[in-house]
């Protein structure tokens, strides 16, 4: 008898590839700022789009530096100002949002480890703080989008940032299959055998089987 084993795997974000590195360095989908403390010496860019539906989330792993993260369509420099949908996380613990230069208000306080977005659906273009709005943009997002960051501080870091949603760039890959090996058993007898997988991406795996004798 043949059984049928499905092994999906469930994510589809992509972690941020950086690209038009300006003092800082990249490891992984971490960006941290070894320029000199000011503005417009710090930042970089996603080599993903994001045609449609999707975003940016980024993890708070300090308290105490001036960083910015959201989304263009165009990357022309490292300024703060050229962020068109901004997300700024201040060494106060202030939040605040600023959309192409234009201040658009503070939004509370933050702590260590929140989750922060930066998403668009349609044409809206919404801030969350652990998946919890807390600023719909009142300016209409068109066209494709890009990840995009500027840091003040030396050190500042914008940290595991995802491209949520799924982006244009490297697909998804596919779970792999651990070694089952050949099986042999008696007629009448039962065959009992654990399968393993693992996801190149870390994303969660969910297992089903069919076709069962």
């Amino acid at each position: 008898a043949t059984v049928n084993i499905t092994i999906t795997s469930t994510g589809t974000d992509q972690s941020v590839i950086w690209t038009d590195l300006v003092g800082v360095t990249a490891s992984g989908n971490t960006i941290t700022k070894t320029a000199s403390t000011a503005w417009g010496n710090g930042g970089a860019a996603s080599t993903q789009a994001i045609p449609a539906d999707g975003g940016v989330s980024f993890v708070a792993t300090q308290t105490n530096t001036y960083r910015m993260c959201g989304l263009s369509n165009t990357n022309p420099d490292a300024n703060w100002n050229t962020i068109r949908y901004d997300l700024y996380l201040r060494a106060d613990r202030v939040i605040t949002v600023y959309e192409s230069g234009a201040y658009r208000g503070n939004f509370g306080s933050y702590n260590l480890n929140d989750i922060f977005s930066v998403e668009r659906v349609g044409s809206t273009v919404y801030y969350k703080k652990n998946n919890a709005t807390f600023y719909t943009s009142t300016v209409a997002s068109t066209g494709s989008l890009i990840v995009d960051a500027a840091l003040y501080d030396n050190g500042a870091i914008i940290a595991n940032a995802m491209i949520i949603g799924g982006g244009t760039g490297p697909a998804n890959n596919p779970p792999v299959l651990g070694s089952i090996g050949n099986r042999t058993i008696q007629a009448g007898n039962n065959l009992t055998f654990q399968v393993t997988a693992s996801d190149p991406d870390g994303d969660a795996l969910t297992y089903s089987a069919s076709n069962f004798p």
